[in-house]
């Protein structure tokens, strides 16, 4: 059930279903395990994907105060904000995470959902 909507069409082994109560669910693809030529298994994180589930609702909207270490970098690159939205912080922290990503992990895909009171894909890249 989400926002009053049942998924009847969803398979979900009971297994996977949290029992209690759940704010946060950390999925992993499987890893790739590799032999290498002394016979020692390494393990490839380097595929896989990352999906970014993004509040887009109207309480992203309100002001939070900036962190003092924030506030200083922001200072330091000409801007001087004291609040800052939490959508406006949260696409910094994406945006700055996905750009890493790319060069610290070119094949792994990124996937952008956003909820509010529906769910929408709205980026799906491949590595």
């Amino acid at each position: 059930e989400f926002c009053g909507t049942n998924n009847n069409n969803i398979e979900i082994p009971s297994s996977s279903i949290p029992k209690r109560s759940a704010t946060l669910r950390m999925l992993k693809p499987g890893k790739k395990v590799k032999k290498s030529k002394d016979k020692k298994q390494t393990v490839d994180e380097s595929e896989g994907v990352i999906v970014f589930c993004i509040d887009v609702s109207g309480s992203m909207d309100t002001c939070d105060p900036i962190p003092d270490f924030q506030k200083q970098w922001k200072i330091a690159q000409g801007e001087e904000v004291k609040n800052i939205s939490r959508m406006t912080a949260m696409k910094e922290a994406v945006s700055t995470h996905i750009r890493r990503l790319a060069v610290a992990n070119p094949n792994k895909k990124v996937a952008v959902l956003t909820f509010s009171n529906s769910v929408t894909i709205q980026w799906i890249a491949k590595g």
